[in-house]
């Protein structure tokens, strides 16, 4: 899904992953949901399958713009 991401929008500069955490709450397809804004970005946190990850996002790319990009990424990963 990242990788789709990153070729789908060249405004997008990185995506830097954090740790897998295993969570109880995260069940089902990938989800993603933008968190916080960063000096360079956004924060994000997506969610699948008992587990939960920080996506670090340096975009160019205003916060509505990245949840769409973000949101056919996840329906195409989940095709």
């Amino acid at each position: 899904m990242l990788g789709r991401l990153l070729e789908d929008n060249s405004e997008i500069r990185s995506i830097v992953p954090g740790r897998i955490a295993q969570v109880r709450d995260a069940k089902g397809k990938v989800s993603v949901r933008i968190t916080v804004p960063t000096m360079n970005g956004f924060k994000a946190i997506a969610l699948s399958d008992g587990a939960r990850q920080e996506l670090f996002i340096s975009t160019s790319l205003s916060k509505e713009q990245l949840e769409a990009s973000l949101q056919r990424a996840v329906e195409r990963a989940n095709d």
